[in-house]
């Protein structure tokens, strides 16, 4: 009678298998340390995923800030021309232009990026300028 053959591929599907666990190699983790390393990896995983929350709340108040910053330079902008149309116009128009732009010249935003920062800083320059030249 033969002997019974048995089939190497059934040992290694096996979940208990070492070679499986390892990936095919000839090192194997004992079964006591895989709760560890599973302790370790999810406690990493949810460091990491924290930073990453972190980060990209980080970002998303900076573009809060930038879009807040990009409105108020534009607004200035905006009263720079209606003072020059004011400026133009018969009538009292230019007062009203005037404490407009005084009014945005006191509370600029302060933009998180550097880039807009410099752009913010020359345009409200140029709102006191317009203030100081009418005597405002």
């Amino acid at each position: 009678m033969l002997p019974a053959i048995r089939s190497t591929t059934t040992a290694a599907a096996s979940p208990r298998a070492p070679a499986a666990r390892s990936g095919g190699g000839s090192f194997a983790l004992p079964d006591a340390a895989e709760p560890a390393i599973a302790a370790t990896v999810g406690s990493s995983a949810g460091l990491a995923a924290s930073s990453l929350l972190g980060l990209q709340e980080d970002k998303t108040a900076e573009r809060v800030r930038d879009r807040a910053a990009r409105r108020h330079g534009r607004a200035m902008l905006d009263g720079i021309a209606a003072l020059q149309h004011a400026l133009l116009a018969p009538g009292d128009a230019v007062n009203p232009a005037l404490r407009q732009l005084a009014a945005l010249a006191q509370a600029v935003p302060i933009a998180a990026d550097p880039t807009l920062r410099t752009l913010l800083a020359d345009v409200t320059l140029r709102v006191q300028v317009e203030l100081a030249r009418r005597g405002h």
